[in-house]
Protein backbone atom coordinates (compact mmCIF):
# COMPACT_ATOMS: atom_id res chain seq x y z
CA UNK A 1 0.00 0.00 0.00
CA UNK A 2 1.22 3.53 -0.47
CA UNK A 3 -0.17 6.56 1.16
CA UNK A 4 0.44 10.02 -0.28
CA UNK A 5 0.52 12.86 2.05
CA UNK A 6 2.13 16.90 2.44
CA UNK A 7 4.21 18.32 4.68
CA UNK A 8 1.62 20.99 5.86
CA UNK A 9 -1.89 20.98 7.01
CA UNK A 10 -1.81 24.87 5.22
CA UNK A 11 -3.53 24.35 1.57
CA UNK A 12 -2.23 27.76 0.97
CA UNK A 13 1.47 26.95 1.47
CA UNK A 14 3.47 25.17 -1.41
CA UNK A 15 4.25 22.11 0.75
CA UNK A 16 5.98 19.14 -1.02
CA UNK A 17 4.51 15.55 -0.95
CA UNK A 18 5.81 12.77 0.74
CA UNK A 19 4.74 8.97 0.39
CA UNK A 20 4.51 6.23 2.81
CA UNK A 21 5.09 2.42 1.57
CA UNK A 22 3.91 -0.49 3.86
CA UNK A 23 4.23 -4.55 2.58
CA UNK A 24 3.81 -7.65 4.31
CA UNK A 25 3.21 -9.82 0.84
CA UNK A 26 3.32 -13.23 1.30
CA UNK A 27 2.19 -14.25 5.02
CA UNK A 28 2.07 -18.03 5.34
CA UNK A 29 4.56 -18.74 8.65
CA UNK A 30 7.54 -19.35 6.21
CA UNK A 31 10.97 -17.66 6.52
CA UNK A 32 11.29 -16.14 3.26
CA UNK A 33 13.59 -13.75 1.29
CA UNK A 34 11.70 -10.14 0.60
CA UNK A 35 13.30 -7.60 -1.90
CA UNK A 36 12.67 -3.97 -2.23
CA UNK A 37 13.70 -2.17 -6.07
CA UNK A 38 14.60 1.56 -6.79
CA UNK A 39 15.67 2.47 -10.28
CA UNK A 40 17.50 6.19 -10.68
CA UNK A 41 17.34 7.57 -13.89
CA UNK A 42 20.36 8.01 -16.24
CA UNK A 43 19.05 11.10 -17.86
CA UNK A 44 19.38 14.54 -16.45
CA UNK A 45 16.29 16.51 -16.95
CA UNK A 46 16.20 20.00 -16.71
CA UNK A 47 14.42 21.38 -13.88
CA UNK A 48 12.94 23.99 -15.46
CA UNK A 49 11.41 22.24 -18.44
CA UNK A 50 11.45 19.00 -17.27
CA UNK A 51 12.96 18.48 -20.75
CA UNK A 52 16.16 16.15 -21.10
CA UNK A 53 19.33 18.33 -21.03
CA UNK A 54 21.79 18.19 -24.05
CA UNK A 55 23.33 14.55 -24.87
CA UNK A 56 27.10 16.22 -23.03
CA UNK A 57 25.08 16.20 -19.63
CA UNK A 58 23.91 12.78 -19.57
CA UNK A 59 25.09 11.08 -16.15
CA UNK A 60 24.13 8.61 -13.58
CA UNK A 61 22.05 9.66 -10.73
CA UNK A 62 23.99 9.00 -6.93
CA UNK A 63 22.94 6.41 -4.84
CA UNK A 64 23.71 6.71 -0.86
CA UNK A 65 23.26 6.45 2.39
CA UNK A 66 21.92 3.28 4.52
CA UNK A 67 18.30 3.60 4.32
CA UNK A 68 17.72 3.86 8.12
CA UNK A 69 16.66 7.68 10.38
CA UNK A 70 19.97 8.95 10.81
CA UNK A 71 21.44 8.03 7.27
CA UNK A 72 18.73 7.38 4.56
CA UNK A 73 19.12 6.08 0.95
CA UNK A 74 19.27 9.18 -1.37
CA UNK A 75 19.01 9.28 -4.74
CA UNK A 76 20.15 12.67 -6.52
CA UNK A 77 21.50 14.56 -9.48
CA UNK A 78 25.34 15.43 -8.54
CA UNK A 79 24.93 17.92 -11.20
CA UNK A 80 22.23 19.64 -10.22
CA UNK A 81 23.57 19.43 -6.41
CA UNK A 82 20.51 18.83 -4.42
CA UNK A 83 18.65 15.93 -3.23
CA UNK A 84 16.26 14.11 -5.55
CA UNK A 85 14.66 11.67 -3.20
CA UNK A 86 15.04 10.75 0.45
CA UNK A 87 14.12 6.85 1.57
CA UNK A 88 13.86 5.90 5.29
CA UNK A 89 13.09 2.55 6.62
CA UNK A 90 11.37 2.19 10.01
CA UNK A 91 10.61 -1.75 9.25
CA UNK A 92 12.39 -3.82 8.95
CA UNK A 93 15.03 -2.28 11.49
CA UNK A 94 17.97 -4.27 10.25
CA UNK A 95 18.33 -4.98 6.49
CA UNK A 96 20.95 -5.87 3.55
CA UNK A 97 21.17 -3.43 1.03
CA UNK A 98 22.84 -3.35 -2.69
CA UNK A 99 24.15 -0.32 -4.84
CA UNK A 100 24.86 -1.67 -8.44
CA UNK A 101 24.55 -0.65 -12.01
CA UNK A 102 21.72 -1.83 -13.96
CA UNK A 103 21.65 -2.45 -18.06
CA UNK A 104 18.59 -3.25 -19.59
CA UNK A 105 18.98 -2.27 -22.53
CA UNK A 106 22.62 -2.38 -23.34
CA UNK A 107 23.77 0.98 -23.38
CA UNK A 108 21.31 2.47 -21.39
CA UNK A 109 22.22 2.11 -17.90
CA UNK A 110 21.49 3.62 -14.49
CA UNK A 111 21.53 2.93 -10.37
CA UNK A 112 19.99 0.48 -8.54
CA UNK A 113 19.03 0.09 -5.32
CA UNK A 114 18.07 -3.01 -3.64
CA UNK A 115 17.21 -3.59 -0.10
CA UNK A 116 16.76 -7.43 1.17
CA UNK A 117 15.12 -9.17 4.43
CA UNK A 118 15.01 -12.51 4.97
CA UNK A 119 12.48 -13.54 7.90
CA UNK A 120 8.96 -15.36 8.51
CA UNK A 121 6.29 -12.56 7.70
CA UNK A 122 8.62 -9.36 6.91
CA UNK A 123 6.77 -5.77 7.52
CA UNK A 124 8.35 -3.42 5.50
CA UNK A 125 7.52 0.49 5.99
CA UNK A 126 9.14 3.02 4.42
CA UNK A 127 9.02 6.95 4.00
CA UNK A 128 9.78 8.56 0.42
CA UNK A 129 10.59 12.56 0.44
CA UNK A 130 11.14 14.59 -2.96
CA UNK A 131 13.71 16.58 -1.37
CA UNK A 132 14.10 19.86 -3.07
CA UNK A 133 16.58 23.04 -2.37
CA UNK A 134 14.49 24.62 0.62
CA UNK A 135 12.38 22.17 1.81
CA UNK A 136 12.58 20.86 5.30
CA UNK A 137 14.05 17.65 6.35
CA UNK A 138 11.59 16.75 9.25
CA UNK A 139 12.99 14.41 12.16
CA UNK A 140 12.09 10.67 12.27
CA UNK A 141 11.30 8.88 15.26
CA UNK A 142 10.43 4.87 15.79
CA UNK A 143 7.36 4.16 17.32
CA UNK A 144 7.11 0.92 19.29
CA UNK A 145 3.36 -0.21 18.14
CA UNK A 146 1.82 -3.10 20.26
CA UNK A 147 -0.02 -5.83 17.49
CA UNK A 148 0.92 -7.67 14.99
CA UNK A 149 3.07 -7.27 12.25
CA UNK A 150 2.86 -3.42 13.45
CA UNK A 151 5.37 -0.98 13.23
CA UNK A 152 5.37 3.09 13.25
CA UNK A 153 6.69 6.04 13.30
CA UNK A 154 6.60 9.98 14.31
CA UNK A 155 7.23 12.74 11.91
CA UNK A 156 8.23 15.82 13.54
CA UNK A 157 8.18 18.65 11.24
CA UNK A 158 8.66 21.71 13.67
CA UNK A 159 7.93 21.71 17.11
CA UNK A 160 4.26 22.13 16.85
CA UNK A 161 3.10 20.39 13.46
CA UNK A 162 3.25 16.13 13.74
CA UNK A 163 2.13 13.38 11.50
CA UNK A 164 2.14 9.90 13.40
CA UNK A 165 2.02 6.80 11.46
CA UNK A 166 0.68 3.13 11.98
CA UNK A 167 0.91 0.24 9.89
CA UNK A 168 -1.08 -3.65 10.89
CA UNK A 169 -2.34 -6.34 9.32
CA UNK A 170 -6.58 -5.51 9.92
CA UNK A 171 -6.63 -6.62 14.01
CA UNK A 172 -6.28 -3.46 16.32
CA UNK A 173 -2.95 -1.54 16.97
CA UNK A 174 -2.01 0.79 19.37
CA UNK A 175 1.60 2.80 19.68
CA UNK A 176 1.57 6.19 22.33
CA UNK A 177 -1.78 8.15 22.01
CA UNK A 178 -3.04 6.46 18.79
CA UNK A 179 -4.98 3.29 18.30
CA UNK A 180 -6.30 1.57 15.05
CA UNK A 181 -7.29 -1.05 13.05
CA UNK A 182 -5.94 -0.06 9.82
CA UNK A 183 -3.68 -1.60 7.20
CA UNK A 184 -2.16 2.08 7.13
CA UNK A 185 -3.31 4.94 8.99
CA UNK A 186 -1.66 8.84 9.36
CA UNK A 187 -2.92 11.04 12.37
CA UNK A 188 -1.57 14.71 12.00
CA UNK A 189 -1.32 16.95 15.10
CA UNK A 190 -0.41 20.67 15.62
CA UNK A 191 0.65 21.81 19.24
CA UNK A 192 -1.04 18.30 20.38
CA UNK A 193 -4.94 19.07 18.86
CA UNK A 194 -6.05 16.66 15.62
CA UNK A 195 -5.93 18.77 12.30
CA UNK A 196 -5.87 15.78 9.69
CA UNK A 197 -6.45 12.50 9.33
CA UNK A 198 -5.62 9.33 7.17
CA UNK A 199 -6.89 5.58 7.25
CA UNK A 200 -6.88 3.21 4.63
CA UNK A 201 -8.26 -0.03 4.70
CA UNK A 202 -9.71 -0.08 8.30
CA UNK A 203 -12.41 1.00 10.03
CA UNK A 204 -11.43 2.45 13.64
CA UNK A 205 -9.29 5.54 14.49
CA UNK A 206 -8.64 6.76 17.67
CA UNK A 207 -6.11 9.38 19.16
CA UNK A 208 -6.07 9.96 22.73
CA UNK A 209 -9.84 9.60 23.33
CA UNK A 210 -11.18 10.90 20.68
CA UNK A 211 -12.38 8.93 18.02
CA UNK A 212 -11.76 9.95 14.49
CA UNK A 213 -13.20 6.73 12.46
CA UNK A 214 -15.98 4.53 14.31
CA UNK A 215 -18.73 1.84 13.42
CA UNK A 216 -18.09 1.81 9.49
CA UNK A 217 -19.39 -0.99 8.13
CA UNK A 218 -16.53 -3.17 6.07
CA UNK A 219 -13.24 -1.77 5.51
CA UNK A 220 -12.90 1.21 3.40
CA UNK A 221 -10.17 4.46 2.73
CA UNK A 222 -10.68 7.52 4.28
Amino acid sequence: MVMLLKSSHDTTTAAKPYFVMVDDANIDGHEQLYRWRWHAPRLSRSPKTKQPLNEGTLHDFVIDGRGNIDSPFRIYDPQLERTKTEITFLAPADFDFEISQFSPEGTIDHRLLEVKHKSVDPVYMAILFPRKSGFERPAIVPLMVHGDGAAGGVIHWDQQLEDTLLTGRGEEISAANMKTNARLACVRTLAGDVVEYALGEGNQLSFKTQSLVADVQGSGSI
